[in-house]
């Protein structure tokens, strides 16, 4: 996990999440569609930590991963990166997985405010683009598909830290990322409880 501190850092930090939002609002793209917050992208920052050389964050990974959480077959051994050249990446990680949540929301007619977009947003970035569309017995998925107010807040939550292993094993680290992503998904919530179903008087 990346631990923030000296004021130089903090303040390049601050600079990159200001020109990150910009960037993203000067697009082009359609009206509806939503981008990340810069609260979101400070949270998949600190999440992901940043990694100036190429390793396994977790020993059962496929591929390498390096910078903010880039990972792929891309990532050779004995690579190494920038800060700078880390936040290009980063750039082009999230716009990616912010596209892939795009697509699944407007396909299926899903509303979502933007905490909980955020939050979506850094577990696809997590997970990977493909996890809505090609994932069988989705938990997470099948709550928005039938519409997200009709479970609880503690429901919602199990349905984020299911999401905790790798290779089989449970992960603290995957456990603690998923608990802080629902909690976000779960700001501004109106309700932390299912709409009751009415019954008609007998």
């Amino acid at each position: 996990m990346l631990h923030l501190t000296g004021k130089k850092f903090l303040a390049g930090l601050l600079a990159f999440l200001m020109l990150f939002t910009v960037a993203a609002g000067s697009t082009g793209y359609a009206a509806g569609y939503r981008t990340m917050s810069a609260d979101g992208i400070a949270l998949i920052v600190k999440l992901e930590g940043f990694y100036p050389t190429a390793q396994k964050a977790i020993s059962t990974e496929r591929y390498l991963t390096i910078g903010y959480g880039h990972y792929g077959k891309d990532v050779k051994p004995g690579m190494t990166i920038t800060r700078k050249e880390a936040e290009q990446l980063l750039r082009k990680d999230i716009a990616g997985s912010e596209r892939s949540m795009n697509q699944f929301v407007t396909k299926n007619g899903i509303r979502i405010n933007q905490y909980q977009f955020d939050a979506l947003v850094s577990f696809t970035y997590n997970l990977g683009n493909y996890v809505w569309t090609v994932t069988k017995d989705f938990t997470l998925r099948d709550m928005l598909l039938k519409g997200i107010n009709r479970y609880s807040d503690a429901e919602i939550r199990r349905a984020f830290t299911m999401w905790n292993k790798s290779g089989g094993r449970t992960v603290s680290g995957l456990t603690s990322r998923r608990n802080m992503e629902a909690t976000l998904f779960l700001k501004g919530r109106v309700s932390s409880s299912p709409t009751p179903r009415l019954t008609p008087d007998p």
